[in-house]
């Protein structure tokens, strides 16, 4: 029954064992997909990263070219400007020359205009007066000089209005080309800002995804170490427990063994006992047999240990006489030279081994029993043994 439980329970920790080893094997295998599913995220978010680097590069890259486009067309409008500094010059220049021809031209009209007011009035006076045609058209004539050339300098004065107007429209569009080219410099450069800011946005949010990942990397392999200093603990407990299974299994085994040594012992002793009592038995018959008999002389003989042949009397106690002696063990005993109580009391340690090589009971029974003393007092001898104080 205890060998049964013995087992039953090493099965149950084998069991709890390979329960524990198969549920940290399934652990393992959760914990390598979660850090494959999270290495593959990781992989994403550093290739996002990486792609958004790329980008902030082309965006960079890009913005260089057109600061360096910004440039050249600045350096152009600036070479421009300064090529038309000397026009502005020049415009300025006929301007003041404009607005002096024209102070020139209204003062010659005015005076032309005086003039022409009193060569009428002469002309009216002269006509009132009599006097000469000849004067009349002379005045005529230069009136109608003064009058083209007062036209051809309107003329001219129109020609170099118009030249100015060229050159201001000129220099208008200039500076529509520079105001649009300021504008798409300033849309190019709120865009790449823009862009910027959502690019370092977009890294910022990587980033902060990449901490969270790692975090939660950190904290799957601080729960992996836990639990494998878990499992490692429990199966350091299941192989203690099993060492201690297998020192009681052995306990138990041992305990069995003696336990069956003591019952075939006990067996012996029973089977020798029970030999005994019939012997008790067959000797309580033959008393009883005898006290019914009627009585006659017995003669009775001195045993003697230094009896060369070893004999005894018919009458003498046997070995059957000692306590713990049956028939088997009588038997074993003159087979191997023991046939009388003086031989028994007479015993040797050398003589207890030999027989001990035979019958493997024999010292316990001896000592258990005290053989030797009393065939020593059953034959008369009070002289100690050698085997007592060998024996003690």
């Amino acid at each position: 029954m205890s060998s049964l439980l013995t087992e039953i329970l090493i099965s149950l920790v084998v069991i709890a064992i390979i329960g524990g080893i198969i549920g940290y094997l399934v652990r393992g295998v959760q914990l390598s997909g979660r850090e494959a599913d999270l290495d593959n995220e990781l992989k994403n978010s550093r290739a996002a990263l990486d792609e958004a680097d790329a980008k902030v590069g082309k965006l960079e890259a890009s913005m260089k070219q057109m600061n360096q486009l910004r440039k050249a067309e600045r350096e152009k409008l600036e070479g421009r400007i300064r090529e038309l500094e000397p026009l502005f010059d020049i415009v300025e220049k006929r301007d003041a020359r404009i607005r002096e021809l024209t102070e020139a031209l209204d003062t010659a009209q005015s005076e032309r205009q005086a003039e022409l007011d009193k060569l009428q009035f002469d002309m009216s006076t002269r006509s009132l007066l009599d006097d000469d045609e000849s004067e009349v058209s002379r005045l005529q004539n230069d009136l109608r000089l003064a009058n083209r050339q007062r036209e051809s300098a309107i003329n001219r004065y129109q020609n170099q209005v118009r030249q100015i107007e060229d050159l201001e429209n000129t220099v208008r569009e200039k500076d529509r080309l520079i105001q649009e080219l300021n504008q798409r410099v300033s849309a190019s450069e709120s865009s790449r800002e823009r862009a910027h800011e959502e690019l370092v946005a977009r890294v910022k949010t990587l980033e902060k995804n990449l901490v969270e990942r790692d975090d939660q990397l950190a904290l799957l392999e601080n729960k992996k170490q836990y639990e494998l200093s878990l499992l490692q603990s429990r199966a350091e407990q299941a192989e203690r427990r099993v060492e201690e299974l297998t020192t009681r299994s052995l306990q138990v085994e041992e305990t069995k063994s003696q336990l069956q040594s003591r019952e075939i012992q006990l067996r012996q002793e029973i089977a020798e006992l029970r030999d005994e009592l019939s012997e008790r038995d067959a000797a309580i018959a033959r008393l009883r047999e005898r006290i019914q008999a009627p009585a006659r002389p017995t003669a009775i003989h001195a045993v003697s240990g230094n009896n060369a042949s070893g004999a005894v009397d018919d009458e003498a106690p046997g070995l059957q006489s000692l306590k713990g002696i049956g028939q088997a063990t009588e038997e074993k005993l003159v087979s191997l030279g023991i046939e009388n109580l003086a031989q028994m009391a007479a015993l040797e340690a050398d003589d207890i081994k030999r027989i001990c090589e035979a019958m493997p009971g024999f010292e316990a029974q001896l000592k258990r029993y005290d053989w030797i003393e009393n065939a020593r007092r059953l034959t008369g001898e009070t002289a100690p043994s050698r085997l007592n104080h060998q024996s003690s």
